[in-house]
């Protein structure tokens, strides 16, 4: 067990090595939280037209290479706007 002195110590350690939360953007991370509202609706926009396009009957006689690749894109913008609206969450738990 540890006494409490020595508790009180560590957790002052660890208060001290926790990192603290900024409270304001900076001007980078403002002009990235300006952006990023754009970035993501057009993202989207692809990520519609690339559904929309595979979602049609005549999609699968193309070659299946090229279906892969608009798989693979469609793969990439799902994680892309993911991370994305995850920054911009952060962003916004930043303040202004």
């Amino acid at each position: 067990k540890e006494s409490p002195k020595r508790s009180t110590v560590t957790a002052k350690k660890i208060e001290n090595e926790t990192p603290k939360v900024k409270k304001r953007r900076s001007f980078k991370e403002e002009r990235e939280f300006q952006a990023i509202e754009g970035e993501i609706e057009t993202l989207e926009k692809e990520r519609a037209n690339l559904q929309e396009e595979l979602a049609q009957g005549d999609t699968f006689k193309l070659s299946h290479g090229l279906i892969q690749v608009k798989l693979a894109r469609l793969q990439g913008l799902e994680r892309e706007i993911e991370r994305l609206y995850i920054r911009w969450q952060e962003l916004i738990d930043m303040g202004s």
